[in-house]
């Protein structure tokens, strides 16, 4: 869990924090502006089991890499998308909503074990 992250390292985006894990990442510059939780992304995984918090990362970073990958292609222009990031605005509950529907479908499933 140092710098230097790759897709490869199994603790990216993790810090530990008084004993849990929680999810940290840097919002890219360039779409910084679109992004309330700018500069840092940061969430508790509320566990203290390294593969829990691991899973629970796995789910925010794909909802944080889509979120980031639709953001960039309006800031590039390439989409017909108002120019203004309002869709991108608009659509943040609905990631949010997301996440927190898969966080707790994995809390769920990893409870009844």
């Amino acid at each position: 869990m140092g710098r230097n992250r790759t897709r490869t390292d199994p603790d990216r985006y993790l810090t530990i924090r008084q004993g849990n894990y929680h999810y940290k990442r840097r919002v890219p510059v360039t779409i910084a502006h679109l992004d309330e939780r700018a500069p840092h992304v940061r969430a508790s995984l509320k566990t203290d089991d390294r593969g829990l918090a691991r899973s629970k990362r796995d789910l925010l970073e794909a909802a944080d890499d889509a979120l980031s990958k639709a953001s960039l292609t309006l800031v590039s222009g390439t989409s017909t998308a108002p120019s203004s990031g309002s869709a991108i605005r608009s659509s943040w509950p609905l990631a949010s909503t997301w996440r927190m529907r898969s966080m707790r479908s994995l809390k769920a499933s990893g409870s009844s074990k």
